[in-house]
């Protein structure tokens, strides 16, 4: 995609929408005050109860207790703490026989960061700013990343 090519452009945040400013790509999570990586794990959220707190007053973007059922949530959590850094929900798509990923960012300049340090890729058929991680670039992302699931 070009990076120049102009996108939809949205007045209000939508609900469900991907707000994550990813400065990079780094193995786990990184402390911005002293540049030290944390050890992290990730594991599937079996009660909802967990994540009734993780609310869009709280600043969630969303109020995750309200997921639909068909929705599975993980959480990114801090291995020294138990301290949950971030969720996510999936839906399994059955249509699709490859392991692409899809979502929809919050804005325009956050799709547009998507494009550049994920390589993600411009879709917008369901949502103006809907984005794709397809197979390479999910490829990088794992060569990277590292994290342990409990």
């Amino acid at each position: 995609m070009n990076k120049n090519a102009n996108l939809p452009q949205m007045q209000d945040a939508e609900k469900g929408c991907v707000n994550i400013w990813i400065d990079e790509v780094v193995p786990c999570l990184k402390d911005n005050e002293t540049g030290e990586i944390k050890e992290t794990f990730v594991f599937r959220v079996e009660s909802k109860a967990c994540i009734k707190t993780f609310t869009q007053k709280n600043g969630w973007g969303i109020d995750w207790i309200k997921m639909p059922d068909d929705v599975e949530i993980y959480a990114l959590v801090l291995k020294e703490n138990n301290q949950i850094q971030g969720l996510v929900g999936i839906r399994k798509d059955d249509t699709v026989k490859a392991a692409y990923v899809y979502g929809f960012a919050l804005n325009n300049q956050l799709l547009k960061h998507y494009i550049e340090v994920l390589g993600c890729s411009y879709l917008g058929c369901l949502h103006p700013y809907q984005f794709m991680l397809g197979i390479p670039a999910a490829q990088k992302l794992l060569e990277v990343y590292t994290y342990e699931w409990n």
